[in-house]
């Protein structure tokens, strides 16, 4: 019997452009698919199947939180648990958080409950031993990556002259992401420059933004991207204006 990996998420997701939803389900459709079971659920609808679900390994991607200790306590009850730290940095700590001092210890807690805390970036690592949020030993660096065949398929496409430079964003539409920077710098350009941006995503923000980028002939809004390799194989480059981002799925 292959070992069940049970993925506990917040339970809010874009989709296919949704990061984390969108790596888990590339995992699970990889390789490793042979060796282990993966199933994902949110919190909800997991609590009530632990008992009989009996993961031998539980990895939690929803973000830590003074109530959600609790939840890790009764995890570590019932298989080894390992944080999956897609949500906090430096920079989440900077535009964010107002009582450093109580955030960093209840990340103390959060992840000494854990068995191990996953780092997604070489950055965020740094910043957690930096603080002496975990132990070195309690802390390994796994890049968030999923199956990128169709990345790599996407062919180059040769520009015709007069054609305009196509730049893309993509995530969402929330204030984390940036968007609205981009667009202020896109408003900067000379007229003359023969530039396009390309919006793609959904979100909270979508109205200002919009509101922002004005009647702007140069900014088109996408709405929901199932197909990323498709609308990345009609761009020149790809923009990420993020003011925080722990390991950055769209890079």
């Amino acid at each position: 019997m292959k070992p069940k990996i049970l993925q506990i998420t917040s339970g809010h997701s874009m989709g296919w452009t949704g990061g984390i939803t969108a790596t888990l389900t590339s995992l699970a459709t990889s390789r490793l698919a042979e060796e282990f079971d993966f199933l994902v659920m949110p919190w909800g609808e997991a609590e009530p199947l632990l008992a009989t679900l009996k993961p031998d390994l539980i990895v939690v991607h929803a973000a830590s939180s003074w109530r959600g200790l609790i939840n890790l306590w009764k995890l570590r009850g019932i298989a080894k648990v390992m944080i999956n730290e897609h949500h906090y940095s430096a920079n989440f700590e900077r535009f964010n958080v107002a009582s450093k001092f109580r955030f960093r210890w209840m990340l103390r807690l959060a992840y000494g409950l854990a068995h191990r805390t996953i780092a997604a970036s070489a950055d965020q690592q740094a910043w957690m031993l930096r603080y002496k949020l975990a132990t070195e030993r309690k802390i390994t660096l796994i890049r968030s990556c999923r199956t990128l065949d169709g990345f790599l398929a996407v062919p180059e496409s040769p520009r015709a002259i007069g054609q305009p430079f196509r730049l893309v964003a993509y995530g969402r539409l929330a204030f984390q992401k940036g968007f609205d920077v981009l667009i202020k710098a896109m408003n900067l350009l000379p007229p003359d420059m023969n530039i396009q941006l390309q919006i793609g995503g959904t979100g909270a923000d979508e109205a200002h933004l919009r509101e922002l980028a004005g009647a702007s002939s140069r900014i088109q809004f996408m709405g929901r991207i199932d197909d990323v390799p498709a609308f990345l194989s009609q761009c020149d480059a790809v923009v990420i204006p993020s003011r925080w981002e722990p390991g950055g799925n769209v890079c």
